[in-house]
């Protein structure tokens, strides 16, 4: 099986819908620090076209180490990257998207303003496993392990001076890669409480005639109920009711409501419905309050977050 370095974290064949052209992407560069207003020069160096190729995307995100004793099932290295997303994830997530673009376009082209949809079970399945995997698989999520890779990391470094011992090289912790898959998209408990969660929520699938849907690096929005500031973000699934945002392409999106907080929600639960401008723009603040460093704009309009000092 060949390595692949340079692997995405946010699928390219999923990104691509999001492109003007099938090659780049306008992107809204991330900056906690940016202004609300800034001059053209200052506009061009956080609002561009990005490849694809350049955005979600990190060395050996996925890569196993075959000989980290931690990687205790015996994983080839390319076991992630291509077996189980290659070969699984992203062709399902696209088969999704192929299935609900169509009837999106016939309720455009109709102008039918709400389409009732009977789900078949597989359907509901293939719905709630792509925004899981998709969920899961970038650094949001990741950093948790991440951290406790650095916190044994440094451990055994002080461990070793205080013993006036050299720091061995080959010290290995934890497979970030593998721990990763481990505890999240491969958990099986976790996708079971999961799954169970959303089969009680309303499904809803929102189409926008605007067809301009953001995306972001971390394009499944997942908010605690209730929650404020950085804590909405903090979800356990066991225990917490949430709202799920997922656009699957610049027209279409996911939504997950939990119905004892938006009881209006069984009134369109599975449901196809198209949305207004106005309403396109409201989910698309939760992408950019979602994203790490990317916000993408099929249309290259990010005027609803920032816009250039000449303007009132």
């Amino acid at each position: 099986m060949g390595r692949t370095k340079r692997q995405h974290y946010v699928p390219k064949s999923y990104l691509k819908r999001f492109s003007f052209d099938g090659t780049l992407l306008h992107t809204f560069l991330l900056n906690p620090n940016t202004p609300s207003t800034l001059s053209e020069d200052e506009l061009k160096e956080i609002w561009k076209d990005i490849s694809l190729s350049d955005v979600c995307v990190s060395k050996d995100y996925y890569t196993i180490d075959e000989q980290n004793p931690h990687n205790n099932n015996g994983a080839k290295a390319m076991a992630l990257e291509k077996g189980f997303f290659q070969d699984f994830a992203e062709p399902k997530l696209l088969d999704v998207i192929d299935t609900w673009e169509r009837l999106a376009n016939r309720l455009l082209a109709d102008k039918v303003p709400v389409a009732s949809i009977r789900f078949s079970e597989a359907q509901r399945m293939d719905l709630a496993l792509s925004a899981f995997i998709q969920y899961h698989r970038c650094p949001r999520v990741r950093h948790h392990i991440e951290s406790v890779d650095e916190v044994i990391k440094l451990h055994h470094k002080y461990t070793q001076q205080e013993k006036g011992l050299p720091i061995d090289p080959n010290f290995k912790s934890i497979d970030v890669a593998f721990s990763h898959a481990d505890k999240t998209f491969l958990n099986p408990y976790l996708w079971r409480m999961f799954y169970t969660k959303l089969s009680s929520y309303c499904l809803l699938l929102r189409v926008s005639d605007n067809g301009n849907f953001f995306t972001s690096d971390n394009p499944v929005v997942i908010h605690k109920l209730g929650a404020k500031g950085y804590n909405v973000f903090n979800v356990n699934f066991y225990t917490d009711d949430f709202s799920l945002f997922f656009p699957l392409t610049p027209n279409i999106i996911l939504e997950y409501y939990c119905p004892s907080a938006f009881p209006d929600a069984l009134s369109m639960n599975d449901t196809m419905s198209i949305v207004s401008k106005n309403y396109e723009e409201q989910v698309n603040k939760y992408q950019y309050i979602n994203a790490e460093k990317f916000v993408f704009s099929p249309k290259n309009d990010f005027s609803l977050f920032i816009k250039p000092n000449n303007e009132k």
